[in-house]
């Protein structure tokens, strides 16, 4: 999965296998149609000492998983990488390198792990001078486990402040980006971005995020609402497809609150997103 939030402020961190609600991604037009399935049990959590502090998203390539981390009482340029295999061993901050823009005086930061479609490692190379707190710039960039090289995929920042909820997606061919514009708290747009540079997509939507490119290449899945706000301001959402040219825009799963994002299954047959279906914080929330 690409992007996965712990956000576990304990000294440890939690390794589960569970059952969990799919939608598929056949589902009818208007979505009037969904194929669910219960979750199987309740598991036993195997908790994995860790230093303490915040962590949020996650990538498992092979037997490594990489996990966002950043420290208690931390600020935006705290935020590393850290890696560990999955029987929870070896448990080590990456040194990952910085964007070549990034000077070495620079304060600097690693965040946003994520498993590119060629099985390098994503993630954002962030930077700014010490003297200049709105100078700010962050790079999309690949990390390759066993050589450990890492490369730019873009030579421009994708953003000065925020980014984009989800994070960065890139389709199979690394040629084409797309993310959130990072607008969390009003009226997010989704972005194309390559190497000549980023454009707002037109969806139709007041907002628009979290996308997913399905393992073809041949369709994205993302997050929107005709609704102006956020997802802070409790909109209502829906789950949407489109082409991988931004085109044929479609709703397959109406009428939810609070998701950050939704993913692919390698087959491409079904898609998982976190959401709540009910009325009220907490009601029927889960996975979707």
């Amino acid at each position: 999965m690409r992007h996965s939030r712990i956000l576990s402020r304990a000294s440890g961190l939690t390794l589960l296998s569970l059952g969990v609600l799919w939608i598929n991604s056949c589902a009818s037009p208007e979505g009037a149609e969904l194929t669910k399935t219960p979750s199987v049990e309740i598991v036993e959590p195997r908790i994995i000492p860790s230093p303490e502090g915040l962590y949020s998203y996650t990538a498992w390539i092979d037997d490594w998983l990489f996990v966002h981390h950043n420290k208690e009482g931390g600020n935006a340029f705290t935020v590393r990488i850290w890696r560990f295999r999955s029987d929870g061993s070896q448990f080590e901050m990456l040194d990952l390198p910085a964007h070549s823009s990034c000077a070495s005086d620079w304060i600097k930061a690693v965040l946003l792990p994520s498993v590119l479609p060629d099985g390098r490692l994503g993630y954002i190379s962030s930077c700014r001078p010490p003297d200049d707190i709105l100078g700010k710039m962050q790079f999309s960039m690949a990390y390759d486990t066993e050589s450990e090289e890492a490369e730019p995929l873009l030579d421009y920042s994708v953003a000065e402040f925020g980014l984009g909820t989800g994070g960065m997606v890139w389709n199979p061919e690394l040629t084409r980006g797309l993310m959130g514009d990072g607008d969390v708290y009003i009226d997010e747009k989704l972005q194309w971005f390559t190497a000549e540079g980023s454009e707002v997509i037109d969806v139709g939507l007041a907002q628009a995020y979290g996308a997913s490119w399905s393992p073809d290449g041949e369709k994205i899945a993302f997050v929107g609402s005709k609704e102006q706000g956020s997802p802070l301001a409790h909109s209502v959402y829906d789950l949407y497809l489109m082409s991988a040219e931004g085109s044929e825009v479609r709703p397959i799963v109406r009428g939810f609150h609070a998701s950050g994002g939704v993913e692919w299954s390698p087959n491409g047959r079904w898609l998982v997103f976190p959401a709540n279906f009910g009325e009220e914080e907490g009601d029927n929330q889960g996975l979707g």
